[in-house]
């Protein structure tokens, strides 16, 4: 964030307001606020979930998530009595480990939810 300015500059524009590699621990989740998380490929409306990630970033990205199940494992909260999609994540194995992205959600208590 304390960079914009320099990249205005030159004539940058934000596209989007994110949070990119903030770490911190992660307590334990509250089982009172559990989403139902949604990790079976077939399960996952795509179209709701672009719709989601749409309000997110400038751009409609409904190829992209289906790539991203495609070659990923998706972790999609969804409340449990409204069916709305509260947050995503997608993860991938890689040669050490694995890697989470994207992951968005409506609050950090999500996110943290999708990444127990």
């Amino acid at each position: 964030m304390q960079q914009i300015p320099n990249y205005q500059k030159w004539g940058f524009q934000v596209a989007s307001n994110s949070t990119k590699r903030y770490v911190y621990p992660i307590p334990a989740v509250d089982a009172k606020r559990v989403s139902l998380i949604l990790t079976d490929k077939k399960k996952i409306d795509v179209d709701q979930l672009a719709s989601f990630d749409e309000k997110c970033f400038p751009a409609y990205r409904k190829r992209f998530l289906e790539k991203c199940i495609e070659i990923g494992d998706p972790f999609v909260a969804v409340d449990p009595t409204t069916k709305r999609i509260m947050g995503y994540a997608m993860v991938t194995v890689c040669e050490s480990g694995y890697a989470i992205g994207p992951l968005i959600a409506l609050s950090s208590q999500i996110a943290e939810d999708i990444i127990k």
